[in-house]
This record gives C-alpha cells, structure tokens and sequence, in this order.
C-alpha cells in the first residue's frame, strides 16, 4: 500500500474521505476500522486495513471509508523503520488513537513524532495545520475541501491479544 496518487481528484461529494497526518521518523503507520463505544475500540480479525503506508516527504496521504456512527478508524500499528520492526501494536486493555470519518472530508490528524526507546514506542503530537494543507495544495491539487483538524479520542483496545501462541499438529510417522 502506498499514499494516494498526486493526481487523484477528490471532492466533497465522495463516498469515502482523505486522512492527512505528518509522521516522523518515516514509521509506517497502519489504520484499520472497527466498532467503538464511547470508550473502546474493538479490533476484528475479519476487517481489512485502511492503509500500511510510510510518509513520503513527511506526510501520510491516504483514503479511508467513511464510518457508521458506530464505528471509527484506529491506529493500530507503528512499525519502525525497515520492513521488519519492531512493530508496535496496542494489545487488549492499552489505548489506541481514534477518529471518525465522514464522506467527503479531508481529516488532519496531526504531526506525530515517534520515539523507541527502551523497546517501547512513544509519540508526541502537535496540530500544523497550515503547513499539511500547504502540502496539499501544492502535491494534491485536485483535492477538496480544504482539511480540518480531526477529532481524536482515546480508546481502549478490545479484540486484539497480543501474546497469542500458535499450536500446530504435526503427524509423526510411525
């Protein structure tokens, strides 16, 4: 998966929406919905991911679906640079950053900075608004409206165990 093609013309009346978020270092960052209530986010197995995508100068641009009230889109993976980790996901009862879609909107969820340290993942965010829709204007002309900044809310993570042990039977021939 990769960000949107420059070229991609997108407006108001589209079905789905337009997330723009500023990520440094170049993490790839993965985004999946799922069914929220006012206070989790439950994960499904079952749901495809928006995108699994690095920022390209800086930015992610990427499409999402627009959401039922009862669902929202999460944040549900960094993964460090380099194809393999260190991946950081939210396990069951650890929170989880999400937001709401609607139909035709372009979302600014904000500049995140990433640190590991200590094997662990964190993050400091910051609103520039201004400068993500300047890199809009300037590498997707085509897209509008202009963005707003997102409404993020915390949850905490159901449906996703991040100890889980795989058994496998293997036949022995006697």
């Amino acid at each position: 998966m990769q960000n949107i093609e420059r070229s991609t013309v997108f407006g108001s009346n589209s079905p789905e929406a337009v997330v723009i978020m500023g990520v440094s270092p170049a993490y790839r960052i993965a985004v999946k919905p799922g069914v929220v209530t006012p206070t989790t986010f439950q994960n499904s197995d079952w749901r495809v991911g928006e995108f699994n995508v690095r920022p390209e100068n800086g930015y992610i641009v990427a499409r999402v679906s627009a959401n039922q009230p009862s669902e929202a889109h999460a944040i549900v993976q960094v993964l460090g640079e380099g194809l393999i980790g260190p991946a950081f996901r939210p396990c069951n009862g650890q929170d989880v950053i999400t937001f709401q879609a609607k139909p035709g909107e372009v979302l600014y969820l904000g500049d995140f900075q990433y640190l590991i340290s200590e094997k662990k993942l964190m993050f400091a965010r910051s609103e520039r608004l201004e400068q993500a829709q300047a890199y809009l204007k300037a590498s997707y002309p085509q897209i509008a409206p202009d963005a707003k900044v997102a409404q993020l809310m915390s949850r905490t993570m159901t449906g996703y165990t991040c100890n889980q042990t795989l058994h496998l039977a293997i036949p022995v021939p006697r």
